[in-house]
């Protein structure tokens, strides 16, 4: 089972036990399981419809039934039979509206039911060849396993579309870490034109001293020139009148230490 949608019911999950008992709800082992069936305590069954389509349960001991009716006390009567069904089906409720929107966000268009309570012990989940897998939490109240059950419509597209959001994403990100970096330029690269002329350039340092001059020479031949930073020239490239190409480093004291004709 895609481990978002496993994380789209656990992080719910804690946020209301949270919530509601004041406790945190740690997360004990999780694993795929074959099938699942209601247990002799508290079962609570939502089903899910859509992309994604199955069933969300809650299952408690009778023990830890009877530890969260202790817990309830002052906000409901701690009947275990029925009005304690009706508390835990309540919170049930309020993971499902919690968990509904983190599905949608990672492509799975669904609806959750109303939580069911299954009376009948023993009773397998639905999970029409789906995959099932059972969290185990702990908390101080006791044990509560939920078990997730089912069929990704959508198969391996469910993972395309993550894939494709957290691109999509990842190059919206660098969209505007592109636009950060152009708004430090004292000039716009879109607006750059693609063909410049002119029959000299020179790129001046803060100083004011020529670092690079490309021009014609006297006689209509093109050459490139490259100074140091006190912008005297240390290399040379031009073509002869003939258009031979040629090459020419300088010292420090402007005087030629190299020629290539």
């Amino acid at each position: 089972m895609h481990q978002e949608v496993i994380n789209a019911f656990i992080a719910p999950a804690k946020y209301v036990w949270k919530q509601e008992f004041g406790q945190a709800l740690t997360v004990a082992a999780t694993e795929p399981v074959e099938f699942e069936k209601t247990g002799p305590g508290l079962t609570l069954l939502c089903l899910v419809e859509g992309t994604l389509t199955g069933s969300f349960g809650l299952y408690l001991d009778t023990d830890t039934a009877k530890s969260l009716s202790a817990a309830m006390r002052g906000r409901w009567v701690a009947d275990f039979e029925d009005l304690m069904q009706k508390a835990l089906a309540d919170i049930s409720r309020k993971i499902n509206e919690q968990a509904q929107p983190l599905l949608n966000k990672i492509g799975y268009e669904c609806t959750i039911s109303e939580s069911m309570v299954i009376e009948e012990r023993g009773l397998p989940y639905p999970h029409e060849h789906g995959e099932q897998t059972l969290v185990r939490f702990e908390c101080d109240l006791g044990t509560i396993a939920m078990i997730l059950s089912f069929v990704d419509q959508k198969g391996d597209s469910i993972r395309q579309q993550v894939a494709e959001r957290r691109a999509a994403e990842k190059a919206a990100a660098d969209a505007e870490a592109n636009a950060a970096f152009k708004a430090t330029l004292d000039f716009n690269p879109d607006q750059v034109p693609e063909v410049v002329r002119a029959k000299r350039f020179e790129i001046v340092a803060e100083n004011g001293a020529t670092r690079a001059i490309l021009g014609l020479l006297a006689d209509g031949s093109p050459h490139v020139v490259l100074a140091d930073t006190n912008g005297r020239m240390r290399c040379a490239i031009w073509l002869a009148p003939d258009g031979a190409p040629q090459m020419a480093f300088f010292d420090a004291d402007g005087r030629r230490s190299w020629l290539a004709a």
